[in-house]
């Protein structure tokens, strides 16, 4: 499916649709009675992550924390998945 999760979840309620999305995007739909909740197993979807910045915007406070922290988010995220061929980095676009 292409789009938000919003508009899958305005296509299960009102069309019939399955959506698969994540809990926090269909908490409202759910609460309001609009969609039922599957019980289905935990697939275990992987999502590789990339940081990507530029570099006149390199020097924010929020970019430097990211970038001393990148491999050890990088590290702690690998060992709790252990997704095979994924990794996450920093590449500069300039």
């Amino acid at each position: 499916m292409v789009g938000t999760p919003d508009i899958a979840v305005d296509l299960a309620a009102s069309a019939g649709y399955v959506a698969v999305i994540p809990w926090y995007a269909a908490a409202r739909a759910l609460a309001e009675g609009r969609v039922r909740r599957l019980p289905l197993p935990d697939l275990g979807v992987v999502m590789p992550i990339r940081l990507v910045y530029r570099t006149e915007m390199a020097q924010r406070p929020a970019i430097q924390l990211l970038l001393e922290v990148n491999s050890e988010l990088h590290d702690r995220l690998a060992s709790a998945t252990e997704p095979p061929d994924v990794s996450a980095s920093a590449t500069n676009l300039d």
